[in-house]
């Protein structure tokens, strides 16, 4: 492009630039907490804005006659900074439209994404300063390659001019240091060059990362990992491994061949709380760690279905989040990215389209055909809208007739394995998951140990040990409702009582649990409105949404964040009912079991519920 039309561009980056310096100015005036790092912000894009008004002014008045393609250094560094800018007013903008910035939102940005901000703002401040001449801004409308090779070739005729210069009589010290001169801004613009070229590939560098956020994002919204930390962590180690001992998990992990169909297939089937989702995460573990120390060339992809989450769960969003995982895979083990999914994003962002299912399992179907060898893991099957899940097994027998080595494993409730065998058209290998007594016993033992309160001796613990896992009927989720219901009493008489008298079966666990919550009517009635508004919520509520909603009072004028329940109290209250996921905030109910109990007892629980949410939701708007 020529001259003036840069000068017509960066004009309207200049704006931009403007506009997000009277924002951040704005906020400073209005609060005097406001933390330093606005103050740096502030400082780099005012500097950078005058630097801008100069270069404008620069290319339309002076006599620049190159023109600078798209790659020169010069335009290379405006874009990257205007892309950098932009981002920056894009967040400024939405905090703004979303209620301004007030005492309730706070800095939206990271100490270190300011400083990294501000670093790069000013190598581009730098980079446009130095072209503020005819000879350098012409230099910078070549590629940085170019650059550097014309100083080098300028460099060594200097050098061979001086030495030529020295033998000829007449040959001065001042003309010896007007060469020596002339040399040192030869090595000094070279440096500059150098340092322009470093700073250019680094942002390209981050330039690359945030597009790959961004086409990752694309893919889908989900995010199975973080789910799987949080079961991660909540796993006792030393349990399970009596599946991964099984002859017929053995037989399926180690079964190379795929000739036959039914081998590809491990499905674990068992009773709601049985321990289903812990076993998931301990088999997506297990092959993890035995599998890439073998070979670098093995794919893992998982799912944690979730009833609370059939929204976001569906099947465009599932494909794409084992694409997304494939595609993560690949960049982290250095393999270059699949030219199907770079193109099919490219070609979705010049019409901002989200992923479409045919695109989807497209791209799957290439993905796994290219890398081979891939298992994938999906816990509580049966927890998917009944037609997104027949839809996703179509899609896996479809895969399964690929030609390369596949492994699929999958826990549910024992219902829908007719359905798996029909849409798979195999009969498959089984599995039945029950809580072994072992294992119970090694959960105990944890949570015993773990008991902070002085309320325990060894022949409580014994007895503990003995009668719980009979009791426990091969379900983990009694277990722990059982052990919690005795540990929240506070002596060892009344942990001896409450061990006498637990309540058999989940149904009687339950109501035992919520019996137990109303000895204490205060925590009783928030317990409640935190089971109320999990359970009636329209999908999975974050910590401090929950506490926002349950800091609300009939009547209030204005949101008092003194008036939040804690998470600790939460927990406390809903006596082991609720859990909140560490890894992404979210709080749910212990298990899907629970759900179904209050849908049982529709008529006994929350009868109003809904009328007291919209009283608490429209008095929030009037905030």
């Amino acid at each position: 492009m020529d001259p003036f039309t840069l000068a017509t561009g960066i004009t309207g980056f200049l704006a931009i630039a403007l506009d997000v310096g009277k924002i951040l100015s704005d906020y400073i005036s209005q609060y005097k907490s406001a933390p330093t790092d606005a103050q740096t912000l502030l400082e780099e894009i005012t500097a950078l804005s005058d630097i801008l008004k100069q270069l404008v002014k620069f290319l339309e008045e002076e006599d620049v006659k190159q023109d600078f393609h798209e790659t020169s250094v010069l335009c290379r560094v405006i874009d990257l900074c205007k892309g950098k800018i932009t981002s920056l007013r894009s967040t400024l903008v939405k905090l703004k439209k979303s209620g301004g910035f007030t005492d309730r939102l706070r800095w939206p940005f990271r100490k270190q994404e300011c400083m990294d901000l501000a670093s790069t703002l000013h190598h581009c401040a730098q980079t446009l300063q130095f072209s503020l001449t005819i000879a350098n801004c012409e230099l910078l409308s070549k590629t940085s390659k170019e650059v550097i090779a014309k100083l080098s070739d300028q460099r060594q005729w200097m050098d061979n001019l001086t030495l030529s210069l020295s033998n000829i009589p007449g040959y001065t010290a001042e003309i010896r240091a007007t060469l020596l001169s002339l040399l040192f801004k030869i090595d000094n613009m070279a440096t500059n060059v150098q340092e322009i070229k470093d700073t250019v590939q680094s942002l390209h560098q981050s330039m690359d990362a945030e597009n790959m956020e961004k086409l990752l994002t694309w893919l889908s919204p989900l995010e199975p990992h973080k789910r799987h930390q949080a079961v991660q962590a909540s796993r006792v180690k030393d349990t399970g491994n009596w599946l991964l001992q099984s002859e017929q998990f053995r037989l399926w992990i180690e079964d190379k061949t795929n000739q036959h169909q039914s081998s590809q297939v491990l499905g674990c089937f068992g009773e709601p709380g049985a321990g289903k989702t812990v076993i998931a995460s301990l088999v997506i573990d297990y092959i993890s760690t035995t599998f890439s120390s073998r070979s670098p060339l093995i794919r893992i992809i998982f799912l944690y279905c979730d009833y609370r989450d059939k929204k976001e769960q569906t099947l465009v969003h599932i494909l794409g989040s084992f694409v997304k995982q494939l595609t993560s895979q690949c960049i982290r083990a250095g393999i270059q990215l699949c030219g199907l999914v770079q193109s099919a994003y490219e070609i979705a962002q010049k019409d901002r389209k989200p992923l479409d299912l045919g695109t989807g399992i497209n791209l799957l179907k290439n993905l796994i055909q290219e890398l081979g060898n891939t298992f994938i893991l999906i816990d509580a099957l049966d927890e998917l809208e009944e037609r997104t899940r027949i839809d996703l097994l179509r899609v896996i027998r479809d895969i399964m007739h690929l030609k390369t080595t596949l492994h699929i494993f999958f826990t549910a409730r024992p219902h829908v394995q007719e359905e798996v065998n029909s849409h798979l058209s195999i009969e498959i290998r089984t599995l039945t998951i029950v809580a072994h007594e072992e294992d119970i016993r090694t959960y105990l033992v944890h949570k015993i140990q773990s008991d902070n309160k002085d309320a325990m001796n060894d022949q409580l613990s014994r007895e503990i040990l003995e009668i719980l896992p009979k009791k426990a009927a091969g379900m983990f989720l009694i277990a722990a409702l059982h052990i919690d219901m005795i540990l929240n009493e506070l002596t060892i008489t009344k942990r001896r009582a409450a061990l006498s008298n637990l309540p058999p079966g989940l149904d009687a666990a339950y109501n035992g649990t919520i019996e137990r919550m109303r000895e204490s009517p205060r925590q009783f009635e928030l317990g409640m409105k935190v089971l109320m508004w999990i359970y009636l919520a329209e999908r999975a509520l974050k910590l401090i949404e929950l506490q926002h909603a349950l800091s609300v009072e009939d009547g209030a004028e204005a949101l008092d964040p003194d008036n939040f329940p804690s998470e600790s109290i939460l927990l406390h209250c809903c006596c082991g009912l609720v859990t909140v996921d560490n890894e992404t905030s979210t709080v749910r109910l212990v298990h899907y079991t629970l759900q179904e109990y209050f849908n049982l007892y529709k008529g006994k629980y929350f009868t109003d519920g809904h009328s007291l949410i919209a009283r608490t939701c429209l008095t929030y708007l009037s905030f």
